[in-house]
């Protein structure tokens, strides 16, 4: 059930999306091929912005990364 809404409002988000992102998905920062992580920046650099360091939930039972990348590219 999480996983299914999440995959519905990430869709959601889609229609809210503005401005370019650059997404770089499953880059490795460990050995594991399960070590990897999504990246979503502005496409063109913005001075001094902050960044948003976003671990998902689920216990190690549901969520994924993808369920929130549409926010994550809003964020951006």
């Amino acid at each position: 059930l999480f996983d299914r809404e999440a995959q519905r409002t990430d869709a959601a988000l889609a229609a809210h999306l503005t401005g370019a992102v650059a997404s770089r998905l499953d880059l490795a920062y460990g050995a594991d091929a399960q070590q990897v992580l999504d990246a979503h920046l502005p496409a063109q650099p913005i001075p001094g912005a902050a960044a948003v360091v976003w671990i998902h939930g689920g216990g190690f039972v549901s969520g994924a990364p993808r369920y929130i990348g549409n926010y994550a590219r809003m964020l951006a």
